[in-house]
Parts: C-alpha cells; structure tokens; sequence
C-alpha cells in the first residue's frame, strides 16, 4: 500500500508516527511542496542552541534536489527493527526506469549529494539513492554494538531490509562513493547473488592501516590524535550550537563550490549543517567499524578477492583523490575490473568533474545493464 503526504507543514516525526506504524503500510510518499514563508518575527524568535529539526533537513534537501532536471519521487520504505520489530525507514529518492541502480552515499553525505548526476542515470536506468541507516533522514537506529562486525551487520542489513521492501529484485546495479563504497562492498560479500555490477567510487576502507602511521608523531600531536578518534566525528559540528551552520560554512565552503553550477547560494552547506547536527547513530557505528577514522577495522584489499569472476566491478577515483587509488589498483586488478581516473577531480570526483564522471557512467552502465533486471517505470 502506498501513502502519500503532503510535508509543507508536517515533519518527518508526524509522518513516521501516522502512517509507518500501521503495519499495512509499506511506502510512504513525499509530495514535493514549497516550505511555507516563514515571517521575521518567527525567525528572530526561534532561536535554538541547536538551530536544526528534521522539518529543516527535509526542506534543504527538497531544494537541492530542485537543482535536477530529473523527475524523482521521494519516499520512506519502512522496514523493521531486527530485534524489537519496531518500524523503521529508508528515506529514499526514486527516478528513472530500466535497470535498478542503488546509490549509496558517502560519511556526513546523503541523497541530495547525487543532484548532479540523478538526470543522467535516470535516463538508462531505474535510479534510487537511499540515505544509509543512522544518516541523512532515514532513521537514527540506535547502534550499541561494540565490534566492527556488530557495525558492518547495522548497514549491511538495512540496505538488504530496503531492498526487499521496496521490491527491487536480485541483479542490481550497485554503486558506493566513499563509505557507501565500503558499505557496497560488504553488501557485495554477504549477498553476491544479488549484484549485476559493483560500482566503487573513491572508496574508504580499501588499504589497510599503516602499522608505524603514529610512530613519527610527536606526543602532543599523538595526545590530539587520540582525543579526536574517542568522540564520534562531527561531535564539534553539534557541540558548537548556534555556530555550528557558521563551521559547516567556513570549513566546508568547497562543498558550496562543487555544486555552484547546480546553485548560487548557500543550499549545499546548510544541508550538510542539518544532515550532520541530528543524533550520531551512523556515526557511532562507523567509529566502531574504522581503525583511526582514515582505515576500516577490515580493510577490503583482503576481502573482496573472494568476488573474482561472480559479476563485473568498476573503480572510479578522482586523481587528485586523499583515498589510495594504488590500493584501488591492487583491487580493480584482483577483480579483473577497469580502473577510470577523473581529470581535475579530488575525493567527491562526481561532482568535481560530474560531466566526465556521468560520461564514464553512461558507458559502463551501457555496456553492464545488460546483465541487470529491467524495471518498468
């Protein structure tokens, strides 16, 4: 059963609590609606030591996705808990027909990282991006785990718990950019049967950690790195209250620039405020599951061998890229995939370059789909 509604002057809360909670509801839809005008005076007089709600994460990300040319729905897909069989869902942002290609995003990222390449996919393929459990507006699931395995399992199985309640079937196209490639992958080894193609986009967590990475640190400098690998990540974006959208700005005034073909204002950065300032679940499992925050706990140069020859992989990595493109290399190799470098592109090679990173898109997917199940629109 499908339900829609209408978000303009209702929250992700009221939704959550109205429809997903009536067991013969699967899918909730979100009608694209602009925000109310707020006046002056309920500005000045809402003032928060946070300034973030879901309310505001969802309007930001409505107006960043305006930036596609793409026609999407946005829903939540409602699974369970696994242990309390409390509902939970996905958020989700569906465009496009043909082959089913799932997007997963990157650490502090979400679905609206995509806006620059949603058009194009959309055109060969049935295209979801999903914001991963504990991130973006998907439910903050507490984690309370304590291994790496126990955080891995958190990711792995809500992606699989979205897949069959959004009822997209086996031979999928996969694609993960930075932790969302890490998550792909382990995705990919406990359900290979499942993936046409694995697509890694600059991915975190393929080397292993250096074992000396501490050795020439100077003590002060090991007593800071120790204090800020025991708190979760973006703990000072939410301890800085009021200033935290201020930080989010000055500090990440790149992620203004990568997009500023798609918007001349400050969008992208509020948006990255209101994903990173809401309850850290996703963060705190992905703490667990990282060796030094830079390193995974289980690096996937050991483990993605076992793949060789079971479906088709992909590497895409900026090259001007932080991540270890000659790990990349060792794994493409291993695989027997294909290896692409984007010109003038860092980290987020997809929208640093996204009309080379889209160009290389549409020829591999044009050539993979074909091993993909077809979706009608």
């Amino acid at each position: 059963m499908r339900n829609t509604v209408k978000t303009s002057s209702r929250n992700i809360d009221e939704v959550a609590d109205e429809k997903l909670r009536d067991p013969s509801v699967k899918k909730v839809v979100i009608e694209s609606e602009t925000p109310a005008a707020q006046s002056w005076w309920q500005w000045a007089t809402d003032w928060r030591w946070k300034p973030t709600s879901l309310k505001e994460l969802e309007d930001t990300e409505r107006e960043i996705l305006k930036g596609s040319n793409a026609k999407f729905e946005q829903s939540l897909i409602k699974i369970e808990d696994p242990k309390t069989m409390e509902p939970l869902f996905i958020n989700t942002v569906k465009a496009g027909s043909g082959p089913p290609l799932i997007l997963l995003h990157g650490f502090a990222a979400g679905v609206g990282f995509w806006v620059g390449n949603l058009e194009t996919f959309s055109k060969t393929n049935t295209v979801y991006a999903v914001d991963l459990m504990g991130f973006g507006r998907s439910t903050r699931r507490p984690f309370e785990g304590n291994s790496p395995e126990e955080a891995e399992e958190y990711f792995v199985e809500s992606i699989e718990a979205w897949r069959k309640s959004a009822e997209i079937p086996a031979k999928f196209n996969l694609l993960g950019h930075s932790f969302g490639g890490y998550l792909a992958g382990a995705y990919s080894l406990k359900y290979p049967q499942n993936i046409s193609h694995l697509y890694l986009v600059d991915p975190w967590g393929i080397p292993a950690c250096p074992p000396d990475v501490e050795q020439n640190y100077s003590l002060k400098r090991r007593v800071i790195f120790k204090l800020l690998t025991s708190v979760d990540p973006l703990t000072i974006v939410r301890a800085a209250g009021p200033y935290g959208p201020g930080l989010v700005h000055r500090f990440r005034g790149d992620l203004v620039r990568k997009f500023s073909h798609l918007h001349d204002n400050d969008v992208v950065s509020r948006y990255a405020y209101h994903l990173n300032a809401q309850s850290p679940q996703g963060e705190r499992a992905f703490s667990v599951l990282s060796n030094r925050l830079a390193w995974a706990a289980h690096p996937m140069i050991s483990r993605l061998d076992v793949l060789a020859g079971k479906f088709g992989t992909t590497m895409i990595y900026g090259e001007s890229t932080w991540m270890d493109i000659d790990a990349g290399e060792e794994v493409a190799k291993k695989l027997g995939g294909k290896l692409y470098r984007v010109k003038g592109a860092g980290h987020h090679c997809y929208i640093d370059n996204h009309e080379e990173f889209n160009n290389i898109m549409r020829h591999e997917l044009s050539k993979n789909n074909k091993n993909s199940t077809t979706l009608g629109s």
